[in-house]
């Protein structure tokens, strides 16, 4: 009788809600729905991202909770399919169908990643055909921070602080040399070499040698890209929370700035606006002159991700985001239940 009472107070009889109602999902753009290894969904996390020159992104992360640590953007959408060594037969051994990591890189139509367990992969692709990823094969290199891409070079700065040169053709290794502290890479049009080692921006051959142009005024400097125009691109995750632009000769000339100074923090605190960024993962423009940005807080899962385009006017194109992992989510009830509060944000429903 005691147990049964007990049940009674736990699991009270449920009369029929008055009125209509309707189900709905938050915290991530996309519904998630579909079996496993396929489905849409913004993934929990970015360590890293990449643009190619037709507007598609590509990110890294070393986890996902259903797999999506490598995921395509393109035009407000993402692959269903996820990305996955040995095209999903099996055999991996990091996250993610064997995809977790830190590194990624894109060119023409092929792109590259390196996983936790230092496996470079390369994949092919259809530019512009974010369903068509295949992978095609890999060779060791040893755990990476970062990976570029361009041409016949890729450039891996392994967690060792040796800068491995490697063919795109067939991934095999033609040099390295030492930079230590080095954790980001771009290569530019004419081949050299462009690092992020500390606060500091610095420029070296394929050899190793330095050359002129250092760049020290962007405070806290997270990722590096050469644009379609030729300008290289800075994320600057300090106290700005910017996208920079440089425009390259016989030295760097800044030219230009993208977002709210201060981020998050510029005007009302934690008031949302598209151009008010916050953990800088990457950032690119493409042909067209359209700029994408990747945010994370973290990264950590749940961790505020979002992935948005802009127009060359600074307008909004898409905006994808995902920001709970398993959070408990209120609404406030004076609200009529349209204002949600998660664990780092607030979010407004549609009446």
């Amino acid at each position: 009788m005691r147990l049964l009472l007990l049940l009674n107070l736990l699991w009270p009889s449920q009369d029929a809600v008055p009125g209509g109602y309707v189900t709905d999902w938050l915290g991530n753009t996309f519904e998630g729905a579909g079996p496993n290894g396929q489905g849409r969904w913004v993934q929990n996390m970015v360590d890293e991202a990449e643009v190619s020159p037709d507007g598609t992104v590509f990110t890294a992360s070393v986890w996902d909770e259903a797999g999506r640590c490598t995921g395509l953007y393109k035009d407000g959408s993402t692959n269903e399919k996820l990305i996955a060594q040995y095209n999903g037969k099996g055999g991996h051994k990091a996250w993610g169908w064997g995809t977790g990591g830190n590194a990624v890189a894109v060119w023409g139509e092929r792109f590259y990643l390196v996983n936790t367990e230092g496996d470079l992969m390369r994949f092919r692709w259809k530019p512009g055909d974010i369903q068509s990823a295949e992978y095609l094969d890999e060779v060791k290199c040893g755990k990476a921070a970062a990976l570029a891409a361009r041409e016949e070079t890729l450039v891996v700065i392994g967690e060792d602080g040796q800068i491995q040169l490697r063919g795109a053709a067939d991934l095999k290794e033609r040099g390295r040399f030492p930079l230590p502290d080095a954790k980001e890479v771009a290569i530019a049009p004419d081949g050299s070499l462009w690092f992020i080692v500390g606060a500091r921006i610095v420029h070296r051959g394929t050899d190793g040698k330095e050359l002129p142009g250092e760049i020290a005024d962007a405070v806290k400097p997270a990722n590096l890209a050469f644009s379609p125009q030729g300008q290289l691109v800075v994320c600057e995750d300090g106290p700005r929370q910017q996208v920079l632009f440089y425009d390259m000769g016989a030295a760097p000339r800044p030219a230009g700035r993208f977002g709210q100074e201060g981020g998050l923090r510029a005007g009302t605190p934690g008031r949302f606006a598209p151009d008010k960024l916050y953990g800088l993962r990457g950032a690119n423009r493409d042909k067209s002159g359209n700029l994408y940005v990747a945010l994370c807080l973290g990264p950590y899962q749940g961790g505020g991700t979002a992935i948005r385009a802009f127009d060359p006017q600074g307008k909004v194109l898409w905006d994808l985001q995902s920001h709970a992992f398993v959070d408990a989510y209120s609404f406030d009830p004076a609200s009529d239940g349209q204002e949600i509060y998660g664990a780092d944000e607030i979010l407004k429903s549609d009446p």
